[in-house]
């Protein structure tokens, strides 16, 4: 990911900005893409967290607030090409995402995994997308991570 600084803001690198933004337009006008990236992160994460307790964590807690996470998710980086949503990009993070993941009742370890499958499906699944989502994400997924944190 680039970026210019000329002293006042920063502007991001427009290439990463309009993938953020084109991946968002994609996948909310796709709801068969958008059923399949949910039925494999929900897979995914029965297989990564490996214990008796996932097909439960999933059902109970992740399934049903995907969507909406998903959504804010990809709202949140395709508004970044805009000034002020790249400034307010800290409290979009912790209201939508970090406190969406609170209401999921998830740790941090359930949080890093729904964050690291949902990178890893969306990249496999539409690789055109792929560097600057998985920048976003990881940026994304430290703030929401240091969010739960403090919140606790």
């Amino acid at each position: 990911m680039k970026h210019q600084y000329d002293g006042n803001t920063v502007d991001l690198d427009p290439k990463f900005t309009s993938q953020l933004r084109d991946l968002r337009a994609y996948l909310m006008s796709n709801k068969s893409v958008l059923d399949h990236v949910q039925r494999n992160v929900m897979v995914d994460i029965v297989q990564s967290i490996g214990n008796n307790n996932a097909d439960s964590l999933v059902l109970r807690k992740i399934r049903p607030k995907f969507r909406q996470w998903l959504k804010s998710l990809l709202n949140i980086g395709s508004g970044l090409a805009q000034g002020k949503e790249f400034r307010d990009i800290f409290e979009d993070v912790l209201v939508q995402l970090t406190f969406s993941i609170l209401d999921m009742k998830l740790n941090q370890f359930e949080a890093a995994t729904l964050f690291e499958v949902t990178r890893d499906e969306i990249s496999r699944m539409l690789p055109k997308y792929s560097e600057a989502w998985i920048a976003y994400v990881y940026v994304t997924m430290r703030i929401a991570l240091i969010g739960m944190e403090r919140s606790t």
